[in-house]
């Protein structure tokens, strides 16, 4: 099997080293230097930018089975103030993907990562969220993840190629150095207590991301075509909860203020997700990093991260 990741980031580097771990030809291709050298031995980096040569001599000379597209900006906050650049990244590059691999007569499937963000917000903690709930983004960053969805069907099929998008909810790990969890740690580091912007009732589903590399490689290997699938816990957790795990766990540096939340929630970021996994399920996908064990893993490592001011 022979898979080319797009996308240098934080998912895309894990995704490619789980699946080189199991043995398949991993080509990863960004143009982001890859922060953990040890990846190196077991895939092939390709230096380069989307559109570009480097990238249609890849597809040649490599023939993927697979092209998964990791690639693209990953901010809701800065979706707002980079609007175009991040349709651009997403939802045009996505169509250049397609197309060059048709131009080139390449069937490969496409994977693409898409977002929670791409669904309407529901009313209740209660409602869980399928992959036939309604669509509705409330920010730039889901608007530009179901235009890069609606890419992919249209071009996919004109052109006789498989694909399958995949919607992630919240992730988090070790190396993860933005969002939420990163957020609550540097105020821990830097003031000694958490300042939320959101509500305490704020509620998200959760993948550790070996949990996510491992169900991204699950739907590789299924073999699914035109699918939708979500990709998450099944479980939300509070928000209010995650702060409170990082603020005992810091306690052993001293930490002794508790979180403070805010009383409005920041635009584009619902109040509730909690994903229906039937389908992921399906498929043979179970996580197997506890949210206690991994907020514990991460805090300590952000700790040592941010203590001499990085």
């Amino acid at each position: 099997m022979s898979v080319l990741v797009i996308g240098t980031g934080f998912i895309g580097c894990a995704l490619a080293e789980r699946l080189s771990s199991m043995g398949a030809k991993t080509y990863l291709f960004g143009s982001t230097p890859i922060r953990k050298q040890s990846q190196l031995g077991r895939m092939t980096h390709l230096q380069g930018r989307l559109p570009s040569a480097e990238f249609s001599n890849a597809l040649v000379e490599i023939k993927p089975e697979d092209v998964v597209f990791c690639a693209g900006l990953s901010d809701i906050s800065l979706s707002f103030k980079n609007q175009f650049e991040d349709y651009y990244q997403c939802a045009a590059m996505t169509t250049y993907v397609v197309t060059e691999l048709a131009r080139l007569g390449i069937g490969s499937r496409v994977i693409f990562l898409s977002s929670a963000a791409v669904y309407s917000p529901v009313a209740s903690e209660s409602d869980i969220i399928n992959e036939n709930s309604r669509i509705g983004p409330v920010s730039p960053y889901g608007c530009s993840r179901y235009l890069g969805e609606e890419a992919l069907r249209l071009y996919c099929r004109q052109n006789q190629l498989g694909y399958c998008i995949t919607r992630i909810f919240s992730c988090y790990g070790i190396g993860l150095e933005k969002r939420v969890i990163w957020d609550f740690c540097k105020q821990l580091s830097q003031y000694g207590q958490i300042h939320s912007q959101s509500p305490a009732g704020v509620r998200r589903d959760y993948l550790h991301i070996e949990d996510l590399a491992k169900a991204l490689s699950t739907i590789i290997l299924s073999k699914t075509k035109y699918s939708t699938i979500n990709v998450a816990s099944g479980t939300s957790v509070l928000i209010s909860d995650i702060a409170t795990v990082l603020t005992e766990r810091y306690r052993q540096h001293g930490t002794t203020a508790q979180p403070i939340f805010s009383n409005s929630q920041p635009s584009g970021n619902p109040m509730f997700w909690r994903a229906d996994t039937s389908l992921l399920k399906s498929i043979g996908f179970e996580p197997s990093v506890r949210m206690d064990e991994g907020l514990a893993e991460y805090a300590d490592w952000a700790f040592e991260r941010l203590k001499n001011g990085e």
